[in-house]
């Protein structure tokens, strides 16, 4: 009797271990709407932070030291963002940062005489002269580059960025950086 108990167990425990569990044969689907989402098709985002220039500066002179505040309009997620792009908007305090700076305006050829009254300073050098099109009316993004600079904490930040230029008539209004 024995025995045959010791056999039913051995038998029993035989056919346990020859049960398995069937593995999943089909893969999650990332592109079907029950998968699971991408990154970016869940992330708020433009693929760009755009950051504010207040007051607008209508008709910026190469060589002009104005006085701004700069604020962000539109930040996405800083996982999209260049790293200098991302050091910017930490910089500026996040998602709704802002600073006073002076913005310095150079064009090719020359450089601002001075460097403004405030730590903080924009520095943008426009790549060329002719990237603003007075004929073309409403906003125009116009290559440069942007150096943010503040010798009092060591910070110099470079980074090649589009300007939102407003044109009215032959009038040029700097509103937006879009980095």
């Amino acid at each position: 009797m024995l025995l045959k108990a010791v056999a039913l167990c051995m038998v029993l425990l035989s056919s346990a271990c020859g049960l398995s569990v069937p593995r999943q044969t089909k893969s999650i689907n990332l592109d079907h709407p029950h998968g699971l989402a991408r990154r970016n098709d869940t992330a708020a985002m433009t693929g760009e932070l755009v950051l504010n220039v207040d007051p607008d500066l209508p008709q910026p002179t190469c060589g002009g030291i104005y006085d701004a505040q700069i604020n962000v309009k539109q930040a996405p997620d800083p996982f999209y963002l260049s790293a200098a792009c991302a050091n910017i908007l930490s910089y500026i305090g996040g998602n709704k940062g802002k600073k006073d700076v002076n913005v310095l305006f150079e064009c090719p050829g020359g450089s601002p005489t001075g460097s403004g009254d405030r730590a903080i300073r924009f520095i943008i050098d426009l790549l060329s002269p002719a990237g603003i099109d007075g004929l073309n009316p409403g906003t125009q993004l116009v290559p440069c580059t942007l150096q943010v600079v503040n010798p009092n904490d060591n910070t110099f930040i470079s980074a090649a960025v589009n300007l939102g230029v407003k044109m009215s008539g032959m009038n040029a209004t700097l509103q937006f950086i879009y980095c």
